[in-house]
């Protein structure tokens, strides 16, 4: 039988290897379709694509900048709900939900990762999510020779992280619009530019015993590693640890998923001759050969706890001992994703770097930041403006 043959778009990098890797497994197994990738080299060469009715069947989305909405790209939802085979609650955690932009899933990845913020159980309390508000406060109550982050964790860092964790608050996909000049980002930018961000790194390199430390869970080996990460007696003088999480204007828990190693995240363009098969090859890559071949987090929630179960063994210890109680609770709250628009970060990245000299006021600065992000997103708009 004639195989079908499917065209998997992506963005020629400098590692494409787990794309191949993953196309060849693929075609191993389909025995319907055969897939092949065209490798593009600009996002403009997609967005024409696209914009043209050339699109490929599915895109592989790494490096690619182009919104996640119904313009661009098809609802993943109701596949998902019409597979008899699945069910949304055969996610990992709460990826789901973390994935919806207005009600709707336009991306699916082929592993997680967990990026968080741990600090103190003594310090933060013992619950997840704050906002920035709490974390300046606690700093103000620890005197002045706090360091709010490791010296390896620059202003422009934090200021990623603190964009992550309230990006659906500053940026709207579906209708191509910002707010960087709400009360909340220029309260971010003033954070990072203080004298807490600001401190001579030196002073601190020696002995640097921050009052927060970034974290990422990018697998199961790092899951099992109590020593870095998940063992709620890691900290200094074996002292309990909360994942509190980055600071945000909901007060939620304030982590986010992301690509996992392999950065493989799909979606299905609006205009695909082949949806149905798009879905297909997906539908492999959430099998649980593939799921169990990944170097992160499976996303689907039998595979990972397998996955779990099998390295407890390997390193001999137990569910509680390497803290995975933990780690699912910390999934089953969060609800963001790290998706982002690369170009939007730079500029923003760009320009706090005037108000974190002191050339510029926050407020001067955000409105800098909506403006150039407003041209951006107006470029790139369908249509233009």
């Amino acid at each position: 039988m004639e195989l079908q043959t499917i065209t998997v778009g992506a963005l020629r990098t400098d590692d494409a290897r787990d794309l191949g890797r993953f196309v060849a497994y693929h075609n191993s197994v389909s025995t319907e379709y055969h897939a092949e990738i065209k490798y593009y080299e600009d996002e403009n060469q997609i967005r024409l694509d696209i914009a043209s009715g050339n699109a490929p069947d599915i895109l592989e989305l790494r490096g690619v900048n182009i919104p996640l909405n119904d313009q661009n790209f098809l609802d993943l939802l109701p596949y998902i709900e019409r597979d008899e085979s699945l069910s949304i609650e055969d996610f990992s955690g709460n990826l789901p939900e973390a994935l919806k932009i207005d009600g709707k899933i336009h991306l699916l990845p082929d592993s997680f990762s967990v990026y968080t913020v741990k600090g103190r159980s003594a310090d933060v309390g013992d619950e997840p999510g704050w906002s920035l508000q709490d974390l300046e406060k606690l700093l103000e109550e620890k005197g002045e020779q706090v360091r709010a982050f490791s010296a390896g964790m620059p202003p422009e860092a934090i200021l990623h992280w603190f964009y992550i964790a309230s990006v659906e608050q500053l940026v709207d996909a579906e209708h191509y619009r910002c707010d960087f000049t709400s009360e909340t980002f220029i309260d971010m930018l003033r954070f990072c530019a203080s004298s807490k961000m600001q401190m001579d790194s030196d002073r601190f390199i020696e002995n640097d015993d921050p009052l927060l430390t970034f974290t990422w869970i990018q697998s199961v080996d790092v899951l099992m590693n109590a020593n870095t990460v998940w063992s709620g007696q890691e900290l200094a003088g074996r002292e309990a640890v909360t994942y509190i999480g980055f600071p945000n204007t909901e007060r939620n828990c304030g982590s986010a998923f992301g690509a996992g190693y392999s950065e493989q995240q799909y979606a299905i363009p609006a205009n695909s001759r082949q949806p149905e098969a798009a879905w297909a090859y997906l539908r492999v890559m959430l099998g649980s050969e593939w799921q169990q071949k990944t170097k992160s987090m499976p996303v689907m929630e039998s595979d990972m706890l397998q996955v779990i179960e099998d390295a407890l063994q390997k390193y001999e210890v137990t569910w509680e001992e390497a803290g995975v109680d933990r780690f699912m609770d910390l999934i089953e709250r969060m609800d963001a994703y790290a998706y982002e628009f690369n170009t939007i970060t730079l500029i923003m990245e760009e320009e706090a770097q005037a108000c974190f000299s002191g050339e510029k006021s926050a407020e001067e600065t955000a409105a800098l930041i909506q403006n150039r992000v407003t041209m951006y997103l107006n470029e790139i708009k369908p249509g233009g403006e």
